[in-house]
């Protein structure tokens, strides 16, 4: 194998133990796996006859999975914007006195 193709071998194992290397990324992954773990529990209860139990169950995980994933896609679009230098709030001045450059 040559070095190339090592590297290419080499940067997937990189970018997915860098991906869990983040501690947010992490716990929302274990919040989603527990979410999803308790649909399927709600699914065993509805065929138990606990259909009550069951239906709580569904909206508190399905809750839970969306809260999860719209707060973790909040906080990760912000810190990209701030990473990238976007500055959406404007520091001189209100939006509608700012001049913005074109670059046409």
């Amino acid at each position: 194998m040559d070095k190339r193709a090592k590297n290419r071998a080499n940067a997937g194992k990189k970018s997915a133990k860098s991906w869990l290397d983040s501690y947010t990324k992490l716990i929302v992954l274990v919040i989603l796996i527990n979410a999803i773990a308790w649909v399927w529990c709600s699914y065993g209860l509805a065929y138990l006859g606990r259909y009550e139990i069951a239906e709580s169950l569904s909206q508190t995980a399905i809750t839970t999975i969306l809260g999860t994933v719209i707060a973790y896609c909040t906080k990760s679009t912000v810190e990209n914007v701030n990473r990238h230098g976007v500055n959406l709030l404007p520091t001189n001045g209100t939006a509608a006195n700012s001049k913005m450059k074109r670059d046409y």
